[in-house]
C-alpha cells in the first residue's frame, strides 16, 4: 500500500491483509494504514529487512511483522536475515519469513529462529511441481 487511493480499491476485493513495505512508508504513513487497515477488520503485514526498518515496524505497533530475506535494492537473499532479526522482536509478535525458503530444511532454519510463518513465492513458481513442492515445504523432517 502506498496512498489511500490503492487502500480503497482493495477493500473493494475484501482482503484479510495487506503488505506494508517499511522501506516505502515512513511512519506516518505505516501507522494511517495500519489504523485504515484496523478499521475494516483487515491484518497488516509489516515488512522489514533490516534492524533500523524492524525498530520502525516495533515502534508502529506491529502485530505482524514479514522478515524479507531478499534485499530488494541488491536482489541478494539470505535466511541470516531472518536469523539475525528474529530474536529483536517482541514476544507475542507474529513472525513471517519471506522469501529464499526453498526445502524443508529451509522452513526448519527460519522456524528455529523464530519465525511462526513463512511467505513462499518463487521456490513454487519455478517448480516443475509446485504441490509436491509445497507438500515437500509443510512435510516434518
Amino acid at each position: 500500500i502506498r496512498d489511500r487511493t490503492v487502500t480503497g480499491v482493495q477493500t473493494c476485493a475484501l482482503p484479510i491483509s495487506i503488505l506494508l513495505i517499511v522501506s516505502m512508508l515512513n511512519p506516518r504513513q505505516i501507522e494511517e494504514f495500519m489504523g485504515l487497515a484496523s478499521s475494516l477488520w483487515i491484518q497488516c503485514l509489516v515488512e522489514v529487512h533490516d534492524e533500523i526498518e524492524l525498530r520502525v515496524a516495533i515502534d508502529c505497533g506491529a502485530e505482524i511483522i514479514g522478515i524479507n530475506n531478499r534485499d530488494l535494492k541488491t536482489f541478494e537473499t539470505t535466511l541470516k536475515t531472518t536469523e539475525s532479526l528474529a530474536p529483536l522482536v517482541p514476544p507475542g509478535t507474529i513472525i513471517v519469513s519471506e522469501s529464499g525458503i526453498s526445502n524443508r530444511s529451509d522452513v526448519d532454519r527460519v522456524m528455529e529462529s523464530g519465525a511462526g510463518a513463512i511467505l513462499v513465492g518463487e521456490s513454487l513458481v519455478k517448480s516443475s511441481d509446485p504441490s509436491g513442492q509445497l507438500k515437500e515445504l509443510g512435510s516434518k523432517s
